[in-house]
């Protein structure tokens, strides 16, 4: 069957888009995308194209954009281009080239998408990608889902080009004398998807000749095995976790009688970042019941409770969470809710107990207070007691977890510590006989 016909197959199999969709087009230069413009405009398709020259290969980089333009023009359709300095913002985000520049043009593809109302983007991955993927990902280690390889359709991205080998893509550029630009660094095997590319997949093909076909037999084989897992997954969050506003709780007693709680818990895992060896040792922790052991991803910290897997978003310096209150403060709705009264100690006043309630001295507070995180060290002096005493002890006292720590917020006149908010206030600034205002600080949960 010609390409054309199975790529309109394919379109119509998978649900790309519609013949009233405008479709935005990714486009290198070179050989799949420039052949993906091309089916795309032969078919009828509104289309236009976004080309980003990422200033990696001087010269090569401006001739890929200038080829781009004149597509456009041959084409009569609308164009968006944009230069990114990748080499330096990769230093700045602490990515790969690579990684950034995957991230700068997915990032400006959906903005125009926003901006310029187009409902699709379309990247020119054919059944070579999906097989340099998944070797790719597999010398890496990944779950199932990193064998599965690339999807037709995630979200606005669709991927039309999918069901053909390179070399048919090839035969059809060929045939229809589509001009295109070759990528120098794609000759280069500096990467290791080049490598695979140039020196693995071609050993692959000898040995079986229809070698893309098997992969992608495979693959939706694999699609298969992952809707179950993905399943069984779902089971294991709604049985064993338990999510609040800032953190989620496994339970380590159900994880345990789990008989696949190692895939389970990579599987979960995996989603913030965290890779196999990491699940292992997290597992390790569970069956030696080593309590406090942290294990941390790029975007989160997993902590090992008594009772729980404590996974939470990894904060910023705790340094800069210190909040300055005026004394003519009403409430505050950041980092936490908090309301703020100043009331006449009267006969007829009565102190509020709760402990999301604070009665303080007003008379013996200087303002600004400071609302900041505990620290190694604090110390204050807890109501009813003489002496001081650590806030490590009193959180050991209280039983809290290594998050609930972390997580806890002090309310501070100059150095001192007057109250643990939610907890306990400090014995020296609590309301006497003596008190002739009453400053109410109340946690509003």
């Amino acid at each position: 069957m010609p390409l054309a016909s199975r790529f309109h197959s394919f379109v119509a199999h998978n649900e790309l888009f519609d013949k009233d969709d405008r479709i935005l087009v990714a486009i290198s230069g070179g050989i799949d995308s420039t052949t993906l413009l091309h089916l795309l405009v032969s078919e009828g398709y509104t289309v236009a194209i976004a080309h980003c020259n990422f200033g990696l290969r001087g010269e090569e980089s401006d001739g890929d954009e200038r080829h781009v333009r004149s597509l456009q023009q041959r084409f009569a359709i609308e164009g968006y281009y944009i230069r990114f300095d990748t080499e330096r913002e990769a230093e700045l985000a602490g990515e790969s080239i690579q990684m950034a520049a995957r991230r700068l043009r997915y990032e400006w593809f959906k903005q125009l998408c926003n901006t310029e109302n187009y409902q699709y983007i379309a990247i020119a991955h054919n059944a070579d990608d999906v097989a340099e993927t998944f070797f790719l990902n597999l010398t890496r280690g990944t779950g199932i889902k990193g064998l599965t390889g690339i999807k037709p359709k995630t979200g606005r991205v669709v991927r039309p080009l999918l069901f053909a080998p390179r070399c048919e893509i090839e035969e059809y550029a060929r045939l229809h004398q589509i001009e295109f630009r070759e990528d120098s660094s794609n000759a280069k095997d500096k990467y290791a998807r080049n490598r695979i590319r140039l020196n693995v997949i071609p050993e692959l093909k000898i040995i079986n000749p229809s070698f893309n076909q098997t992969m992608l037999d495979n693959i939706a084989r694999l699609q298969l095995v992952e809707d179950l897992v993905t399943q069984e997954v779902n089971n294991f969050k709604r049985d064993a976790v338990a999510a609040t506003a800032d953190e989620l709780r496994i339970s380590i007693r159900k994880l345990r009688l789990n008989r696949n709680a190692s895939l389970l818990l990579y599987e979960f895992l995996c989603e913030y970042g965290f890779n196999s060896t990491q699940t292992e040792g997290i597992i390790h922790s569970v069956e030696s019941g080593e309590s406090g052991r942290q294990f941390l991803s790029p975007s989160h910290l997993l902590v090992r409770d008594r009772d729980h897997l404590i996974l939470t978003p990894i904060k910023k310096d705790k340094a800069d969470d210190s909040y300055q209150i005026e004394a003519d403060c009403g409430s505050i709705t950041s980092p936490i809710k908090l309301k703020f009264d100043i009331l006449d100690t009267s006969k007829s006043f009565q102190i509020d107990k709760r402990p999301t309630t604070a009665c303080l001295d007003l008379g013996k507070l200087r303002f600004p207070l400071t609302l900041r995180r505990w620290e190694s060290g604090d110390e204050f002096v807890p109501l009813g007691m003489k002496g001081t005493k650590k806030l490590s002890d009193f959180f050991i006292d209280q039983k809290l977890s290594i998050i609930d720590k972390e997580n806890q917020w002090l309310l501070c006149s100059g150095n001192d510590i007057v109250w643990i908010v939610g907890r306990r206030i400090d014995d020296r600034y609590k309301l006497t006989p003596q008190t002739e205002s009453a400053y109410i600080v109340s946690l509003m949960v």
